[in-house]
């Protein structure tokens, strides 16, 4: 686990070593962000309404394919945000434009530093895929 931004106490972790350097990706290949953050409750309202915001404006950046915020239904005020990037440019990119303003409106709703993961995922099955491979049939 790499060190918290004591900025802004953000956890930033990568999945693979490569993820720093411009390589040329496979086209079949997608990029995928997940953050895991925990909210202070006193905080929720600021969260969801920075949230709202910042999903509507990640959603018409260039290379945005994807972005969701769901919570854990099991753990209140546990939210995952799956992003799905056309590729790293367009994440640099992303963060570039966005991530210290967010961090700024966001303030001091974490309840404990989240964590960020990039993946490049080379291959993809779907769940009929997996199924037949187990030998079930839907």
């Amino acid at each position: 686990m790499e060190p918290v931004n004591p900025q802004h106490g953000f956890v930033a972790q990568t999945a693979i070593g490569r993820l720093f350097t411009l390589e040329a990706r496979k086209e079949d290949e997608v990029l995928v962000q997940v953050i895991r953050a925990s909210i202070k409750p006193e905080q929720r309202d600021r969260w969801l309404e920075v949230m709202r915001q910042n999903a509507a404006r990640t959603r018409t950046e260039e290379g945005c394919e994807s972005y969701q915020v769901a919570e854990d239904l099991e753990a209140p005020d546990k939210f995952l945000i799956v992003e799905q990037w056309a590729n790293l440019e367009a994440v640099y990119s992303h963060f570039r434009n966005q991530f210290e303003g967010l961090m700024a409106a966001l303030g001091d709703v974490f309840a404990a530093p989240p964590e960020a993961f990039v993946y490049e995922i080379a291959s993809t099955l779907t769940l009929e895929e997996v199924l037949a491979a187990a030998g079930i049939t839907p």
